[in-house]
């Protein structure tokens, strides 16, 4: 027998793999600006002008001195310097792990969107069986 608690928990599972989704496909856009920076750095001179970002979409004036050594983030507020191949490859690795978190993700709303439906379905035919059950002893 379906519950109306069971439906609703179903939908706020839906919900909150929804919100996982966004999430994650906010850090997908961040990664490839990243990528897409790194490979813009392809030709840039030493001492070549550029803008700093600080954060909040506030930036400073400077210079790029060495295009070929990034300082990548490890997680945990550590740091390493790489040379942009090797920024690079970290951060396609990070794309890819990404896409195969996002498509783990829709595969779980689809699941559960099923499980929604037939959870539906079999209130929805309960329903009207306790109506007509109503119906019939009315009528008696």
């Amino acid at each position: 027998m379906t519950s109306e608690i069971e439906l609703y928990a179903v939908q706020r599972g839906i919900e909150a793999l929804q919100e996982k989704y966004a999430v994650l496909l906010q850090k997908m856009n961040e990664l490839l600006e990243t990528r897409e920076a790194l490979e813009s750095l392809d030709g840039v001179d030493s001492d070549s002008p550029a803008w700093i970002p600080l954060g909040s979409g506030n930036f400073v004036s400077g210079k790029v001195t060495d295009p070929e050594r990034v300082l990548v983030g490890l997680g945990g507020g550590a740091a390493a310097v790489k040379t942009r191949a090797e920024a690079l490859k970290i951060v396609e690795r990070r794309i890819s792990e990404l896409e195969s978190e996002m498509n783990r993700t829709v595969s779980d709303i689809h699941r559960l969107t099923s499980e929604l439906r037939r959870l539906q379905a079999e209130y929805s035919g309960e329903s009207r069986a306790v109506d007509s059950e109503k119906k019939t002893e009315a009528g008696n």
